[in-house]
């Protein structure tokens, strides 16, 4: 497999409500650059990113699946993410590997609730955003309705359309890209590029003139200059439009149906375009080992090597397998790897990209880029990778409390070990759930962030362990407490001859 130099890569997480649309988006992108030889459909658990059985089942993203695709000389990484609050903790995990967001919207119904959390997210780490109105052959859907929830949901951002769609519902055609000047229209799963139709010259100034206005956003010396001559050169436009997306002062927004394939090739044209290659990105923070000296490394390949690890998976056959962003240096089989998380060794056996479950094997993977590797023995989610010979920790993850339980019920006691077991690799998968003992009235909890989290988990639990538990609400531990002051008298009296006892007591 060849492997890209960091300023040919791009890496984004792709997010949104549940239902936008994102795992479609992210098969389109696939199947439209050759990395699938057929457009996968989740509602035929034939997509390359839902395919674990609790997924295929449910026809929905429990977990974060990585792919990656080729384009314009670029390798673009994309974690496909699930859209349900309860399972926020996924995304968590995958935005602290990811640049950007791709943030992905259902035209019929605009900002949602975790529309809005994992905007939140990303801008808390400061990411550039790109948006993607999906779904613009349904019936009630319009492109520039959605643009304006986005623009009153999200203040303070600049969202400018950088594509047209040509025609709506029943009627849509396609999408016109307006930088390019070209038309995309789709058939049978595949885009055709060509001319852009007259109608839509009028559209197009349009919405070029707020492209303007946004580049102008983004470099002061532009602003000025657009201000007094209210025009900009193409060099100009295109310098300022990308400096205002990597600061995340503007968010492009394209659009087009996924589950039709359409809009996908002038997305991915912007997405190498637009959003930052990590080299580009500022230094990355790291805390050296046994000193507590924070440092500053570029990201690039000639740094130490530091990397992150932001998910694992415990497969019954292969074993662990473990997502690794390599932030710094280079990392490659014949480095010294230390998990400066747990002060221990560990063996590299081989680099893999991914694209959903299947595995690729590479020879290295350069700052930047995003792989897996499997048997790392002690490396759990969230712990820092480095070179033996700079020993250094990364900012660690905080992730969501559980606070739903329920009890887990063994019918035979001797299947209590193997169930013991399964959740001990089922919390290695998942920061954000708790298997435990209450002590107090013996009962095996798992906690959650709610009941479809808990669902998932109890599914898990039965496949892998084989063993068909049942659940039920956890007892509440009954205690008994002092509840407010008294006062008792208390007398003794014994005569048994001689002197005899008395005794007089307040309590």
């Amino acid at each position: 497999m060849k492997v890209y130099e960091t300023d040919k890569l791009r890496n984004l997480i792709v997010a949104g409500h549940r239902g936008a649309g994102k795992t479609s988006l992210v098969e389109g992108m696939l199947f439209a650059t050759g990395g699938s030889t057929r457009l996968g459909r989740v509602e035929e658990g034939t997509s390359t990113c839902d395919y674990s059985p609790e997924e295929i089942d449910r026809k929905i993203s429990i977990q974060s699946a990585l792919a990656y695709v080729e384009t314009d000389g670029c390798k673009v990484n994309l974690i496909d993410t699930p859209g349900f609050g309860e399972l926020l903790g996924e995304v968590i995990s995958t935005i602290a590997a990811a640049d950007a967001l791709l943030l992905v919207l259902d035209a019929t119904g605009g900002v949602e609730v975790m529309t809005e959390q994992v905007w939140n997210l990303a801008r808390a780490k400061s990411a550039p955003s790109v948006a993607f109105v999906n779904k613009l052959d349904k019936e009630n859907t319009d492109f520039d309705a959605s643009l304006a929830q986005l623009k009153e949901a999200f203040q303070g951002v600049t969202f400018a359309p950088a594509v047209i769609p040509m025609g709506s519902a029943a009627d849509f055609k396609g999408v016109v890209d307006v930088l390019s000047g070209k038309a995309y229209t789709f058939a049978g799963g595949k885009e055709t590029e060509g001319p852009v139709p007259a109608e839509y010259a009028d559209a197009m100034a349009t919405a070029k003139e707020a492209l303007t206005e946004a580049a102008a956003e983004g470099d002061d010396d532009l602003l000025e200059k657009y201000l007094e001559e209210g025009e900009l050169t193409e060099a100009e436009l295109l310098k300022g439009l990308g400096a205002a997306v990597a600061a995340g002062k503007v968010c492009l927004v394209f659009g087009g149906s996924a589950y039709n394939n359409s809009g996908t090739l002038a997305l991915l044209k912007g997405l190498v375009k637009w959003i930052p290659s990590p080299d580009k990105l500022p230094a990355i923070k790291a805390t050296k080992v046994n000193g507590d000296t924070e440092v500053e490394l570029a990201p690039s390949g000639s740094s130490p090597l530091t990397a992150l690890v932001f998910k694992t998976i415990v497969d019954p056959v292969v074993g662990r397998v473990s997502y690794l962003r390599v932030l710094t240096g280079e990392l490659s089989r014949d480095v010294a790897l230390y998990n400066a998380s747990k002060s221990g060794s560990e063996r590299l056996s081989q680099i893999l990209e991914l694209k959903g479950k299947k595995q690729y094997t590479v020879v290295k993977a350069v700052a930047g880029d995003i792989v897996a590797t499997t048997k790392l023995d002690d490396t759990e989610t969230a712990h820092t990778l480095c070179g033996q010979d700079h020993q250094m920790t990364l900012t660690r993850m905080e992730y969501l409390e559980p606070f739903a339980s329920l009890a887990i019920n063994c019918a035979n006691r001797a299947d209590e070990e193997k169930v013991s077991d399964t959740l001990n690799k089922l919390q290695k998968e998942d920061p954000s759930f708790r298997a435990y003992r209450n002590h107090e009235t013996e009962e095996l909890l798992v906690a959650g962030l709610g009941s479809l989290h808990l669902d998932v988990i109890v599914d898990k639990l039965r496949r892998r362990s084989k063993v068909e538990v049942k659940t039920t609400p956890p007892k509440g531990a009954y205690r008994e407490t002092i509840r407010k002051r008294v006062e008792v008298e208390g007398k003794h009296k014994n005569q048994t001859g001689g002197r005899g006892q008395f005794g007089h007591v307040w309590v």
